[in-house]
């Protein structure tokens, strides 16, 4: 084995010694960006400066964007090769554009709707009547006002100023806003406002992404491939160290970006990409049906388009590198063992890592609150928008606690952990979780026990049955207060007594508050007191 060890050793540094030989000239990549420099792009700054497109073969330049360029336009027009855009992609595509996506770099948009609330605003529907700038492109936002039930003449749509300037002046009611950005501006400025998102209402749209043409993508799949790995690679090393990224950024691309405005982004950039636990570049054919059918109801698509071709797919790459398979294929029958369970095991893994993945997409984008609770340790493992929404906690929050920290009574948590070792399945069940200020609501929860993350988990889904509950209670409170009285009454035509169900006889006041709220008081109507009273009525 020693002898092979040296083979191996001595194989890999020769075939991984580049060769002599005259370097070919590299491709040209002019890749349009959305905005100015800032954090939004990190990862092409950082895969620029180390050297990883020029490795590649690639010597890219990057454009920043301005007020009145579309970087779609951009690149169908050939201006651009590649470009940074969002879902509108989508409607691009459905109209004819040759538009590819190469890797989904935002998986949550950034794009939420500051209001301010000195203008009486808090609540999407009190937009009614006001004024408000969406920027092009933030589909998701008119979204959220049509799943409200605003119509499109309930709003007054003013011109995108490209600055929240208007917004902080207090010029208009509401702006699209990046969460990323513009609300570091208008902290620092004290300005009272409130960020709606469209998570809210069930609207999970991505953010950027990484596209080019079909044409190209088809003509040079290895330099698209290129692209999109040294892209990616940037990514990754952008947000494992972050303020490296903020010093290329301030070095040679924005000089004079403040520091702590840059931290800001990188953080909130962070919470959108979510790289823990999504694969950067990772796209999902279902969520882009989704946000079609999206569109769909909003009446900017007439259906759902064939996504085919609209989602670029890297040719399968090989498991092990060149020399590692030259030398243990020199190894003979052994070596072929050896080389199929490593490729049985990676693809088995890569599998796992897949649904794993689905699953995460799943609990991100379903219209309903779900948690992912450890079965042994009792941590919440995962939660998405909606759950930490309706816990009134952040996701990072949630994560940090158990779950018997959420149930207002232990005992109903116990009964759902018995159904579940007694079935796997626990059925739905009424019950109070306790919000981050202490306050109770009532659910109905359903969950099922299951694999993430190659633990054992719990999988919890529920509904916000807070609502409902008030209106049960008013209902009940309003029964109580109301007891009427049906049906025929016998009631004696003389001293106006009423025959009660068991047939005896009752004072008309007796039974009427036996079977009522209602309470008697003794008096003399007008006619009473002039025939039985004249004296009085004469004041002698």
């Amino acid at each position: 084995m020693a002898r092979v060890r040296v083979l191996l050793l001595i194989l890999a540094v020769a075939l991984l010694t580049p060769a002599r030989a005259t370097a070919a000239p590299l491709e040209h990549i002019r890749l349009q960006l959305r905005w100015t420099h800032q954090f939004q792009f990190a990862g092409y700054y950082v895969a620029l400066e180390r050297g990883y497109y020029r490795s590649a073969g690639l010597e890219v330049e990057l454009v920043p964007g301005a007020p009145g360029i579309d970087a779609t336009d951009e690149v169908l027009s050939e201006r651009a090769d590649a470009g940074i855009g969002t879902t509108e992609l989508l409607l691009r595509f459905a109209q004819g554009a040759d538009v590819v996506v190469l890797a989904q770099i935002f998986q949550h948009s950034p794009f939420a709707l500051a209001v301010r609330t000195d203008h009486g605003v808090r609540h999407v529907h009190d937009l009614l009547g006001k004024r408000i700038m969406v920027e092009p492109g933030a589909a998701e936002l008119r979204a959220l006002l049509a799943r409200e039930g605003l119509r499109p003449g309930d709003v007054t749509f003013l011109p995108y100023s490209f600055s929240v300037k208007q917004f902080a002046d207090g010029d208009v009611d509401g702006a699209s806003v990046y969460v990323s950005t513009e609300p570091f501006q208008l902290d620092h400025e004290a300005v009272p406002y409130l960020l709606l998102d469209a998570r809210s209402a069930g609207i999970d749209f991505y953010g950027d992404n990484l596209f080019t043409r079909g044409e190209l993508a088809q003509r040079k799949p290895a330099v698209v491939a290129a692209l999109r790995d040294a892209s990616l690679r940037g990514w990754r090393e952008a947000f494992a160290d972050p303020e490296a990224a903020i010093q290329i950024i301030r070095t040679r691309w924005s000089p004079g970006a403040d520091p702590e405005f840059l931290r800001y982004e990188a953080a909130q950039t962070l919470k959108l990409v979510r790289p823990d636990s999504v694969e950067l570049g990772y796209q999902f054919r279902g969520r882009w049906e989704h946000i079609g059918q999206t569109y769909a109801e909003l009446g900017m698509l007439p259906a759902v388009p064939n996504l085919d071709g609209f989602l670029w797919e890297p040719e399968s790459r090989q498991v092990l590198p060149r020399w590692a398979r030259w030398a243990l294929g020199s190894l003979g029958v052994a070596g072929l063992l050896a080389v199929g369970i490593v490729v049985a095991v990676t693809r088995s893994a890569r599998r796992a890592e897949r649904a794993e993945r689905r699953l995460r997409e799943f609990i991100d984008g379903a219209p309903v609150p779900i948690v992912v609770v450890d079965s042994q340790d009792h941590r919440f493992r995962y939660a998405n928008v909606r759950a930490a929404l309706a816990l009134g906690r952040s996701a990072d929050e949630v994560m940090a606690l158990r779950a018997p920290e959420v149930y207002a009574d232990p005992s109903a948590r116990e009964k759902r952990l018995r159904d579940l070792d007694e079935r796997g399945v626990a059925t739905e069940q009424e019950l109070q979780l306790s919000r981050g200020d202490g306050t109770l609501f009532w659910v109905l929860i359903s969950s099922r026990r299951s694999e993430f993350e190659g633990r054992p988990s719990v999988i919890s889904g529920f509904i916000d049955l807070t609502d409902q509950k008030q209106l049960e209670a008013e209902l009940r409170s309003a029964l109580e207060e109301v007891r009427a009285l049906q049906g025929i009454l016998p009631i004696c035509m003389h001293c106006k007594k009423i025959k009660d169900d068991a047939g005896a006889w009752q004072p008309l006041e007796q039974y009427i508050s036996a079977r009522s709220d209602a309470q008697f008081s003794h008096g003399l109507c007008t006619e009473c007191l002039e025939s039985r009273y004249p004296e009085d009525e004469k004041g002698t």
